[in-house]
């Protein structure tokens, strides 16, 4: 299928914005879970459990993960093929 000028602006826009957006994950999620080594353990308002489990280092960095989701916006997408 032929892309107009447009539609290839934004395909490569769209990949940049989506790997920056990888790298704001790593690097906030590698923060994240240093800080909750270092200080969060200590808040009891947090109520972190004692006993983690092996997927517990995922949890901050899919959270920033679902916070940045909408850096690229589905609209766009819809909006540029009508």
């Amino acid at each position: 299928p032929k892309l107009t000028h447009a539609e290839a602006i934004i395909n490569r826009f769209s990949v940049i914005i989506f790997v920056f957006q990888l790298v704001l994950v790593v690097i906030f999620g590698i923060i994240g879970n240093v800080w909750k080594a270092d200080t969060g353990e200590e808040a009891w308002y947090l109520a972190y459990a004692n006993n983690e489990s092996w997927y517990s280092p995922l949890i901050i960095p899919l959270r920033f993960l679902l916070l940045n989701s909408t850096m690229i916006p589905i609209s766009l997408k819809v909006t540029l093929d009508l």
